[in-house]
């Protein structure tokens, strides 16, 4: 009787043994799967990032380029903006006296 019940046992562990091994196996492949689809999000983030310095290169260059050619257009819009703000920030300050007074 107990080498019935030994002969049943080895049988049911070698059974588990092959479930585990399939199981670690088709673990294995779906892993391999998201590693595959991980690597390929990566590597098209890493392609847009490239393109992104590039285009923002491009940009620069442009601006350089153009405030070289037009230095004094550049330098009467920002004499310009900044006469503005001034004129803001006094107008707000102003306004600010006057209610206290």
């Amino acid at each position: 009787m107990r080498h019935v019940n030994a002969d049943r046992l080895v049988r049911d562990l070698n059974a588990l043994a092959t479930d585990v091994d399939k199981l670690v196996e088709a673990s294995a492949d779906n892993a391999n799967e998201a590693v595959a689809d991980a690597r390929e999000r990566i590597e098209s983030l890493e392609s847009a990032r490239l393109c992104a310095i590039e285009e923002a290169k491009s940009i620069a260059q442009s601006t350089d380029d153009y405030l070289r050619d037009n230095v004094w257009t550049a330098v009467g819009l920002a004499g310009a903006v900044g006469f503005l703000m001034g004129t803001m920030v006094g107008h707000r300050s102003a306004r600010s006296r006057r209610g206290r007074e």
